[in-house]
């Protein structure tokens, strides 16, 4: 028999699902609406906090405080180098004005991982008639390290180059030695580099030796100091002047070395290289590496991982639009060009000079540099990071006391990314320059760009309000 009450029963159940409906419809659109609102108040917050704390957050993941490096602060400490061993210590080289008893000399100080000194600073240059200064250092991982310096007239000519090498307890191993054979005029600017076995090339520009006003030369030597074959002629261009070169090694033993060269670019300097094999080969020819060449570019440095990828940086007059800036540029391990040149620094007013650049092995790479009137004082200390893949940071302050001139920054870092960037500060010692560094624990805090953070945020916000009040209109 049928029932009669179905009908009945059927519209209650259909009325109970469009209630029901009706219901979920505004619970779903009283959700989106929340959702619109917390988007929109989470963004906004996010924005109120960075605008806050964006300066304190891309200050980088300092270790301690800034500190003085030099114990003895007689006269002027200035041009300061800087190597770092596997383990996180590191050697700090700078030339002193008047503490050998004559002129300028080369004094050291070997500092622990937690910042504190291995031993007291010593004197690295023996013979002390004159000047001895513009030195450079490299350690290997192990501890071992090298340091080269110019002396004059301890060749007989003019400048020549000198080294002496180290253990890794700080002790010197056997006398300095002369680098140059050719001593005719002066050989000046050395640099070295060290591989892990303890291999190690000196380079620096020498007068009228390749027949043509400054050239670059080098020479390769054993762990144990003995030279491999004579020094030889880096540059292949040789008219007017080569000069400024800077050397980086892979652990493997290959070699690259990075000069300024005067009117090969048609163009005051320009910036040019060349790759080794570790036996002292030449990979190729030299090679340009600034596409910018109206004006000058000049004073290059370069680092080089442990898989071969190698950055070189520069300044460059007039690029970036107001004196100089710091340009780069990231090569792959055979050579060729990552990208393009690009520009460093973030700040272009008035001048960016006396870059420096280390690398890590996962490719991140930091180059510091000095800033004119940028922390309102003479020049400043900055940094930045940067990643082969392409990603850039914000640039960072190095230097906490701005009084003058804090300026000369040399920076080092280990296989783990810690790295450490020293410089020279005047009157913070209370007696002309002084020799300064800050420690910091792996590669900087990588917050991008201000802009980079805050567009896609506003854009985030734009999207949440539209679909806010569409939902509006149409409920």
């Amino acid at each position: 028999m049928p029932n009669k009450n179905r009908g009945i029963y059927g519209d209650i159940r259909r009325s109970k699902k469009i209630e029901i409906f009706r219901t979920e419809h505004v619970k779903n659109r009283k959700a989106r609406k929340g959702l619109a609102t917390s988007i929109l108040i989470s963004a906004a917050f996010f924005v109120i906090v960075l605008i806050v704390f964006y300066p304190a957050i891309t200050s980088a993941d300092t270790v301690g405080l800034e500190w003085r490096i030099n114990n003895t602060f007689l006269q002027s400490q200035t041009a300061p180098s800087i190597a770092m061993t596997g383990g996180g210590q590191a050697v700090v080289t700078w030339e002193s004005d008047g503490l050998d008893g004559n002129d300028y000399g080369v004094f050291g100080q070997r500092i622990n991982d937690d910042g504190s000194f291995l031993g007291n600073e010593f004197q690295v240059n023996t013979y002390t008639n004159g000047r001895q200064g513009s030195s450079a250092v490299t350690a290997n991982s192990s501890g071992h390290f090298i340091v080269v310096w110019e002396s004059i007239l301890g060749d007989g000519s003019g400048y020549g180059v000198y080294g002496q090498r180290y253990d890794n307890s700080g002790v010197a191993v056997g006398s300095e030695f002369l680098v140059n054979n050719f001593t005719t005029n002066d050989q000046r600017y050395p640099s070295v580099a060290m591989n892990e076995s303890g291999e190690f090339v000196i380079v620096w520009q020498s007068s009228g030796q390749d027949g043509d006003g400054l050239g670059v030369f080098a020479k390769r030597y054993l762990s144990n100091g003995s030279k491999i074959g004579g020094e030889f002629q880096v540059n292949s261009y040789n008219s007017s002047d080569q000069v400024l070169p800077d050397i980086s090694m892979s652990e493997n033993g290959s070699f690259i070395i990075t000069w300024s060269s005067y009117g090969q670019d048609s163009s005051e300097y320009g910036i040019y290289a060349q790759r080794y094999l570790s036996n002292g080969s030449k990979i190729g020819g030299e090679f340009q590496v600034n596409s910018y060449t109206s004006a000058a570019q000049f004073n290059s440095e370069i680092a080089v991982n442990e898989s071969g990828e190698f950055v070189i940086v520069w300044q460059s007059y007039g690029q970036d639009g107001d004196g100089f800036g710091i340009y780069a540029q990231k090569f792959y391990s055979n050579g060729s060009a990552m990208g393009s040149e690009f520009l460093v620094n973030v700040n272009t007013t008035s001048n960016q000079a006396y870059s420096s650049v280390a690398i890590a092995p996962n490719g991140r790479f930091v180059v510091t540099w000095a800033s004119q009137g940028q922390d309102s004082s003479g020049f400043g200390v900055y940094a930045r990071e940067f990643n082969l893949s392409g990603t850039s940071y914000s640039e960072f302050q190095v230097n906490t006391y701005t009084t003058n001139t804090q300026y000369m920054p040399a920076i080092a870092m280990n296989p783990q990314g810690k790295h450490m960037i020293v410089w020279a500060s005047d009157g913070q010692d209370s007696s002309s320059y002084g020799i300064y560094g800050q420690r910091y624990d792996n590669i900087p805090i990588m917050i991008p760009e201000f802009n980079d953070i805050v567009v896609p945020i506003a854009g985030l916000m734009l999207i949440a309000l539209i679909f806010g009040r569409a939902r509006k209109k149409k409920g």
